[in-house]
């Protein structure tokens, strides 16, 4: 039956656009709404708006939702539909001219409605840089909103970005991982999206949570791969679109991430950025590397990026030195003997140190576990000489009695020499 009322067109356009034949329907849609039918005048402002047959036209969608507006100001639907439609009106004048404030505030009306394209642009915005009126936790959340409505790998991209940058969340180089190797398994990642997940790529590889190597596919380097969850091997779009470089990434095992990140951590510390070296020095003793445990002790000692703790400095020193780490065993025996973080031990002190001198790989290790032991006995003497008076009397007058019969010793070697003529041995 054919319909012949503006409701009856607008009512078999609905039908029509259920069943996906958006021409059909658009074309029903323009005719009731030229009737003046409020609803297809809303629902032609919708076809405009999403652009059923094609690009795009906010401004004709925001003609109609005007219309639709002026027929029934009260109802809910014309006035959210005016409100989006005209933010999207602004939003597209603004970015064209490069006015990203000016963008800000109605690309917010349009993400808190959920729409996609705002849902992007705005952390888009924020990590490009061209605007102070978005925060981290703003970006970090729309993007994050993004992912879940939408398998897009643009949102995966800057989940990636902001993740490991900490921006908006605690930095996790595991989870940018995650989402940078979802962002390249997408054929159809933007430019813009494919240098943002190389780089990212590069700086996962630096902190040791990837190994990456260079190349182009026209050099016969591996297809793009859809990388497995348990083992994320793939590749990466490098920066040069023409000639398509890749970069061939797998994750880094926990002993080469810890590598890395304690090589980081040295380089920042060298230039005194200690609370930046301290995480990472931590993050690699977590995974086990005896050399930055000995740092993060270090740290700790010193008060280093971090406040001073002589106790962590001592757990630290132990657990490297009973994971075998040789270099840790004249510093434990140091610290057993000197009370730094612990109780004075000296059997401690001496067992630690005498693994040092017979299982030490070099001279210098040698030598600091030989010392260790050496003060073991003076510290022993000290420590009687502090605990008992007497025995402390007795020892002072033995030194001095000591001193005096040296004296009269040299002074019967100056007389002699100079009854000898040997003036100048004498004095």
């Amino acid at each position: 039956m054919e319909a012949k009322t503006a409701k009856e067109k607008n009512e078999r356009a609905n039908q029509l656009y259920e069943e996906q034949r958006f021409t059909e329907a658009f074309q029903l849609y323009q005719e009731a709404a030229n009737e003046g039918f409020a609803n297809a005048m809303y629902n032609l402002a919708n076809c405009y708006y999403d652009g059923v047959l094609g690009e795009k036209d906010l401004n004709q969608a925001a003609y109609w939702a005007r219309r639709a507006f002026a027929e029934d100001p009260d109802d809910p639907d014309f006035q959210n539909c005016m409100k989006l439609t005209k933010a999207a009106v602004q939003v597209e004048k603004a970015l064209h001219e490069e006015r990203y404030d000016d963008a800000v505030a109605p690309l917010k009306v349009l993400a808190e409605s959920g729409d996609l394209n705002a849902l992007y642009e705005l952390p888009d915005l924020f990590l490009s840089q061209v605007t102070d009126l978005i925060s981290p936790e703003e970006a970090f959340r729309w993007a994050k909103e993004g992912a879940e409505k939408c398998d897009s790998s643009a949102f995966a991209a800057q989940l990636a970005a902001l993740y490991l940058n900490g921006q908006g969340t605690p930095q996790d180089p595991e989870a940018a991982l995650h989402w940078a190797t979802k962002a390249v398994s997408d054929p159809n990642l933007s430019d813009e999206d494919k240098d943002l997940t190389y780089q990212i790529f590069l700086a996962l590889a630096d902190l040791g949570y990837c190994q990456i190597t260079e190349g182009s596919s026209a050099e016969g380097a591996p297809e793009e791969a859809s990388p497995a969850a348990t083992a994320p091997e793939g590749t990466a779009p490098g920066p040069e679109a023409a000639e398509e470089p890749r970069v061939t990434y797998v994750p880094a095992t926990d002993q080469d991430r810890a590598a890395a990140l304690n090589q980081k951590a040295y380089q920042l510390a060298m230039e005194e950025r200690y609370e930046e070296a301290f995480p990472l020095f931590l993050n690699a003793a977590n995974l086990g590397l005896e050399e930055a445990m000995l740092n993060v002790s270090l740290c700790y000692r010193n008060g280093f990026g971090i406040e001073k703790n002589l106790e962590a400095c001592f757990t630290w020193v132990k657990r490297a030195a009973e994971a075998d780490w040789i270099p840790a065993f004249c510093r434990l025996a140091e610290l057993y003997e000197q009370e730094i973080g612990t109780k004075q031990d000296l059997e401690a002190a001496k067992y630690w140190a005498e693994r040092g001198v017979v299982e030490a790989p070099n001279e210098e290790l040698r030598a600091a576990a030989e010392q260790a032991l050496k003060l073991i006995p003076y510290i022993q003497e000290a420590n009687r000489l502090k605990a008992d008076p007497e025995y402390a009397k007795n020892a002072a007058q033995e030194v001095i009695s000591q001193m005096r019969d040296q004296g009269k010793v040299r002074f019967d070697e100056a007389m002699a020499a100079l009854n000898e003529g040997r003036e100048e041995d004498a004095f």
